[in-house]
């Protein structure tokens, strides 16, 4: 048989280990550790840097509204009137309150039929802020009554109305919190938030008379900009207008922590030193002349994980080893021994091994010889 480098990069392994209360009895199988959970927030302070034109002012005026109806005419909150503006857009302006249109009148004077319509002033404001929503004299076209089809101001029918030129829109150089606002100051928030979490968690766990074990805190500082690992708020929110004179703007970050805390003088890794190698083995066993490197640990905020390789410590087969990989292949027909050799291989146990060429292997154990060749040294 061949053995295998003991320079091998080995096999990695990972492990739940179960927690049992610091105080309670020893395990050689789990490790004492309470675990911890708290909140941690940081805020930052930004700027916001450029300005954008915005609408500003809201268009606003009087109509007066001529009816020939016999009839009054409801105008209920929320009726619209609308117009076009200069650039041939759309502009709807909503009453200000509630109106009637007073029906018209007819006074029979014998010679003569007098008509008087009726008449009524309603104030009106612009839905929307800005310019755009400025008209020229006489350009409202349509009234719409809720729940009632537009209707068509003159035009020949029974209504008729008449204003001045509406404005009051306007636009102005203004700053808003925008998203690259908040992106360019997001990185120093995330970064404090993690390097609050040490200490919210360490009070915690000094309340416990514990030590924290910084290394299991999660999320770790690489995870935390994973937008679901934290909670952000902006103040005054993005799309808001700020003062000119002070446009400032706050990101606020929150995340849930956790980590697990030990007893003082017993840390995580010299617990896990025993552990790890007991859980491994009675899990799958460690192969003779393996041993285990605990490479990290992480805890997820319910489970406790160690990883590893298993590596070859010697170049030797101890006499237990050497019987097994005998008895293994004594009297076996040359397949059967073949499989068995392939299993100590596949172990870590050997690295390789050649057979006499026979169809079945002696039966007695003075019979068989096992020559050990040492691993390839690298040149």
């Amino acid at each position: 048989v061949t053995l295998p480098s003991p320079d091998a990069e080995g096999q990695p392994f990972s492990v739940p280990v179960p927690l049992i209360q610091p105080g309670a009895p020893a395990s050689d199988t789990a490790v004492a550790a309470a675990p911890l959970s708290a909140p941690a927030e940081y805020s930052v302070t930004g700027e916001v840097l450029s300005e954008a034109q915005s609408p500003v002012g809201t268009a606003s005026g009087a109509i007066t509204i001529f009816s020939d109806n016999t009839q009054p005419i409801q105008l209920p909150e929320n009726t619209q009137f609308v117009g076009t503006n200069p650039e041939g857009q759309e502009v709807r302006f909503a009453i200000n309150e509630p109106a009637v249109i007073p029906p018209s009148t007819i006074s029979d004077l014998g010679a003569q039929v007098i008509i008087d319509r009726g008449q009524v002033d309603v104030g009106v404001t612009a839905l929307a802020p800005g310019s755009a929503s400025n008209i020229e004299a006489n350009m409202i076209s349509q009234i719409i009554v809720p729940g009632q089809p537009p209707i068509v101001v003159n035009r020949g029918g029974a209504l008729r109305l008449q204003h001045e030129a509406i404005g009051g829109g306007s636009e102005q150089m203004v700053r808003i919190v925008r998203d690259e606002d908040v992106q360019r100051v997001l990185g120093e928030a995330l970064v404090g938030l993690n390097n609050q979490a040490p200490s919210v968690l360490q009070a915690q766990a000094e309340q416990q008379g514990l030590a924290l074990e910084e290394s299991t805190i999660t999320p770790r500082g690489n995870a935390i900009p994973n937008a679901a690992s934290y909670t952000m708020t902006v103040d005054p929110p993005q799309g808001t207008q700020v003062d000119p004179a002070a446009p400032n703007f706050t990101v606020t970050v929150s995340a849930q922590f956790d980590a697990l805390a030990t007893p003082p003088g017993n840390p995580l890794e010299s617990q896990l030193q025993p552990v790890a190698p007991n859980l491994l083995a009675n899990r799958s066993g460690i192969p003779p002349g393996m041993a285990i490197g605990i490479t990290d640990w992480q805890w997820s905020g319910e489970q406790l994980t160690v990883e590893g390789v298993t590596r070859r410590v010697d170049t030797t087969l101890d006499a237990g080893t050497r019987l097994a990989i005998l008895n293994a292949v004594k009297g076996k027909p040359r397949a059967e021994a073949q499989a068995a050799l392939d299993n100590f291989v596949q172990q870590g146990v050997i690295a390789g091994y050649e057979l006499p060429e026979v169809e079945q292997l002696p039966q007695r154990s003075h019979q068989l010889t096992l020559e050990v060749q040492q691993p390839m040294q690298d040149t």
